[in-house]
């Protein structure tokens, strides 16, 4: 019987050595596996809860900057362009240079009046600061089609018939609301005669007529004709051009009665250099050289109507043409659109994007198809 308790007490000590292992053994794995992967999975959750934060806050960085831009010349600004455009009719007759204060205009197109001869049409947004301007010259109907798609009032001296009246082609549509100052009726107000020129220095009396940057300035305001407004005129710009095309690093511009138009690239500047009548192309007023960064060739159908006196020019700028575009010295062909009076001329590429001029001045030539726009 001793016997028999002895064995049942080695049995039970035995169990209860078993027992106590196993029980040690769990606790020490299991928490620890348990807890190692916990805070693995939580420092996960929060890397990926982060970087949409991250991409979110980089997307709001990186959106688009409002970029403004003057509208004739691309030049950056501060804020959206709020002015107006205004168009003065300079002579352009080989007797009647030099010109004055056509360096500060933002935009000089040229086109044949009759004879042979051309006349610039000088655009300029803001007059502050500008001095002597012209010779201001006479009206034609083509001056007020270009004026008119700038909204811009028109300082002249007279005009052709067609001009004064307001129509802009031979079919006899009138311009609505055209808006002009006539220096025939201001003169010693809005205008002012360089007596100098005339008795001293020869020049005939149709070339001694001025205009300056205050005179025309007080004119718009006391004509109720300065209404400054955000306008966008269909033209796009860039600092670095693209262009693909031919090198031109001279341009010529023929117009159907034979007066050319020079200009050479100057890789220097990154502008081309304007030559006529054999000379340089100079603001007296500024000494300046008239240099421009884009050169727009507009081909345009050209009639002529006598009226008794003259046979005068006509051309047809609605619906679209042809024409060339030459920036950075290279040189493309273009067409030219614009729907009604009242929209702006805008230009396309061969692929039928749109033209990107680069930022500064711009000389449009309106000419004949029957004589066009040459380049080496």
């Amino acid at each position: 019987m001793k016997h028999f308790y002895i064995i049942l007490l080695t049995l039970c000590l035995l169990l209860c050595a078993c027992g106590k292992d196993s029980t040690e053994t769990q606790p020490s794995t299991e928490p620890t596996e348990t807890t190692e992967v916990t805070e693995s999975t939580e420092h996960t959750e929060a890397t990926e809860a982060t970087e949409p934060t991250d991409v979110t806050e980089g997307t709001e960085t990186t959106e688009p900057v409002v970029q403004y831009r003057h509208p004739l010349t691309g030049q950056l600004l501060e804020e959206a362009w709020i002015g107006q455009v205004n168009a003065i009719v300079i002579n352009n007759i080989q007797d009647a240079l030099p010109h004055y204060g056509v360096s500060k205009a933002d935009m000089i197109y040229e086109i044949e009046t009759e004879g042979g001869i051309t006349r610039m049409l000088a655009l300029y947004t803001d007059f502050t600061d500008v001095g002597k301007i012209g010779p201001v010259r006479s009206d034609r109907s083509f001056f007020n089609n270009v004026a008119v798609s700038f909204d811009a009032p028109l300082f002249h001296c007279g005009g052709s018939r067609y001009g004064l009246n307001g129509n802009y082609d031979d079919s006899g549509n009138v311009i609505p609301n055209w808006k002009h100052i006539d220096a025939r009726y201001y003169e010693g107000t809005y205008f002012f005669r360089d007596n100098d020129r005339y008795n001293l220095e020869g020049y005939a009396w149709e070339h001694t007529l001025f205009t300056d940057g205050g005179r025309a300035q007080k004119a718009l305001e006391q004509k109720a004709l300065y209404q400054p407004v955000s306008r966008d005129f269909g033209l796009a710009f860039t600092e670095e051009s693209q262009l693909q095309g031919d090198t031109a690093n001279e341009i010529t511009v023929t117009f159907r009665g034979g007066k050319t138009s020079r200009f050479t690239y100057n890789a220097e500047t990154e502008l081309f250099d304007m030559s006529q009548y054999g000379k340089s192309y100079v603001d007296a007023e500024y000494d300046q050289q008239m240099s421009f960064k884009n050169v727009l060739v507009v081909y345009s159908d050209q009639w002529f109507i006598y009226d008794g006196t003259y046979n005068r020019s006509f051309y047809d700028l609605l619906g679209s043409g042809q024409g060339l575009a030459a920036i950075d010295g290279k040189v493309v062909p273009i067409t030219w659109h614009r729907e009604s009076l009242n929209d702006p001329f805008t230009y396309t590429l061969e692929d039928g994007s749109e033209l990107i001029l680069g930022v500064g001045k711009t000389y449009v030539a309106v000419a004949s198809p029957i004589k066009p726009a040459t380049y080496q």
